[in-house]
């Protein structure tokens, strides 16, 4: 039964040492051939292994791969409140998203207090070269992978200040690295003004980047870069609860 693999996977958890059939079967009240016979599903599952002594086990890859996936999700969860906060102190609209190929994916997205309605519900796509949440992404790339992805990217003409040319663009990108934040000026929606900063978590092949952002109509634009530092404090706690 199920219930009883989860039980010897939590007791493998538990322990800070990995541990023998006869140590599991006392600690849980099994048979050891029942121990046994959950400890080989699990090790099937990559859920446990058996170390190199023998006759021990310890937690698999895959345990941690979920471990770590759970935490993630939680993450994501907390940074709500961060949101909110940022959300609450410039009282503008404020957009959470994740990179997702050649795209982004709308992470959380609260409404300005004001009547201004923004594009970009829950789940959605967004493109990367017309908003100031795709472009602090792309200007998280290292060059190198800001050179493979730029080819795969259809530059659309969303607006008449839409970004098109892929040289226009690489220039753009560069000023983000420069300056650390970046700036949509009516390029995605007519009229309407986005500042966004970058957050990575994790490193190398481990990393996900996201970015932060706060969007009102483009009269607003000088307003919403002087609420650049309290971004950057939103990014910092963010990284540490994501």
């Amino acid at each position: 039964m199920i219930t009883k693999a989860v039980a010897v996977l939590e007791a493998l958890a538990r322990s800070r040492e990995p541990q023998g059939v006869s140590q599991l079967s006392a600690q849980l009240q099994m048979p050891v051939a029942t121990i046994h016979r959950q400890l080989q599903t699990l090790v099937n599952e990559d859920l446990a292994r058996q170390t190199a002594r023998g006759g021990l086990y310890e937690l698999g890859e895959r345990a941690f791969t979920l471990a770590y996936t759970i935490n993630r999700r939680r993450g994501i969860q907390h940074s709500r409140a961060v949101l909110k906060e940022l959300n609450r102190t410039t009282s503008y609209s404020t957009i959470f998203g994740k990179l997702a190929d050649t795209s982004f994916t709308y992470i959380d997205h609260l409404p300005a207090t004001t009547a201004l309605s923004l594009k970009g519900s829950v789940g959605a796509s967004g493109y990367l070269h017309a908003t100031a949440i795709g472009k602090a992404l792309l200007a998280t790339l290292d060059e190198a992978e800001f050179e493979r992805l730029l080819p795969t990217l259809e530059l659309t003409a969303v607006t008449s200040e839409t970004i098109t040319d892929p040289r226009a663009l690489k220039e753009e990108i560069a000023r983000i690295r420069q300056q650390g934040y970046a700036v949509s000026r009516g390029e995605n929606e007519p009229k309407v003004a986005s500042v966004a900063v970058p957050v990575q978590v994790g490193r190398d092949e481990d990393k996900t980047l996201y970015a932060v952002c706060i969007a009102s109509h483009i009269s607003e634009l000088d307003d919403l870069l002087t609420w650049v530092e309290e971004l950057r404090l939103a990014v910092k706690r963010l990284e540490e609860v994501i």
